[in-house]
């Protein structure tokens, strides 16, 4: 019961920023210090999860000079109770609000259940629109310098 308070009352509330070096051994020496960063989970319209909130987000991720950053899906929330057959914020209003987001390498992003139990066609066109590449199945390959 607390797990389900803290994920709806206190976590949409906070934006945590954690650092993590990883030493692989083998890795390609153009690949030191790669600087990758990681955003999951957005739940846009969900609880405390706003427009104003998603704009900080995105100044803050940008704040960390990512060589490459990852969206790791579930963009929109389920209105479940409500109507289960929509949204709590539209994805354009969600995309629009990540539009800013700024990454050497560019900005890359997987779906989530709650995007497929969405419609998977809209929030790919809802953020390719604003140029965020959504790898669907699919095994990119960065140029690096």
């Amino acid at each position: 019961m607390l797990c389900c308070f803290s994920s709806y009352y206190i976590e949409p509330r906070r934006l945590a920023v954690r650092q993590h070096i990883l030493e692989i051994q083998g890795l390609d020496r153009r690949l030191d210090g790669l600087k990758i960063l990681l955003i999951s989970d957005i739940h846009g319209g969900s609880n405390h999860v706003t427009e104003e909130s998603l704009d900080q987000l995105v100044k803050t991720a940008n704040e960390q000079s990512a060589d490459l950053m990852l969206i790791l899906g579930d963009f929109v929330s389920l209105n479940l109770g409500r109507n289960p057959e929509s949204i709590a914020m539209p994805i354009e209003t969600i995309a629009n609000h990540l539009m800013g987001l700024r990454a050497k390498y560019g900005v890359y992003a997987v779906l989530g259940n709650h995007d497929v139990a969405f419609g998977p066609d809209r929030i790919i066109t809802a953020l390719e629109a604003v140029k965020i590449r959504v790898l669907n199945g699919e095994i990119l390959t960065i140029k690096t310098e």
